[in-house]
């Protein structure tokens, strides 16, 4: 009975560990996109000013 404790901690532990690491991973995305997304409409705002006031596609 007790291997089956230990075996059921060590699950618990890698589990719990792989939760940390895929929300710190997550967190640092949901940055990485934020800071893009900030490049993104900084970029349209200067294509709007060269443009007189409108955005080319393509």
């Amino acid at each position: 009975m007790g291997y089956l404790f230990a075996a059921y901690t060590i699950i618990f532990l890698l589990l719990f560990a792989y939760l940390m690491v895929m929300g710190k991973r997550q967190k640092k995305l949901a940055e990485e996109m934020a800071l893009l997304q900030e490049i993104y409409e900084e970029q349209g705002r200067k294509g709007e000013k060269k443009n007189g006031g409108t955005t080319q596609i393509g």
